[in-house]
């Protein structure tokens, strides 16, 4: 839409919204203290549910040894087409 097209409109919706950006102490923090983060929070601290973090930390370990698999069963074929 042009901006006349805008200036004339009476109703509906222009635009939506994707992202909003406020000075740090606009409104009090209160991200994570929802009924879902609190349970999760609790799972944590048990020990029955795993952090981003150490998912995270897990993949990169076993997609190493992963790799490092992988490069010795392509040395392996190679030597083997060379024979």
């Amino acid at each position: 839409m042009t901006s006349s097209v805008l200036a004339s409109c009476d109703y509906g919706i222009v635009y939506k919204t994707k992202r909003v950006i406020m000075d740090k102490e606009t409104y009090p923090r209160k991200w994570g203290f929802g009924p879902y983060a609190l349970q999760k929070k609790k799972l944590i601290k048990e020990g029955k549910e795993v952090k981003k973090e150490q998912e995270k930390k897990k993949e990169e370990s076993s997609s190493s040894s992963d790799s490092d698999e992988k490069q010795k069963k392509k040395e392996k074929e190679k030597e083997k087409k060379r024979k």
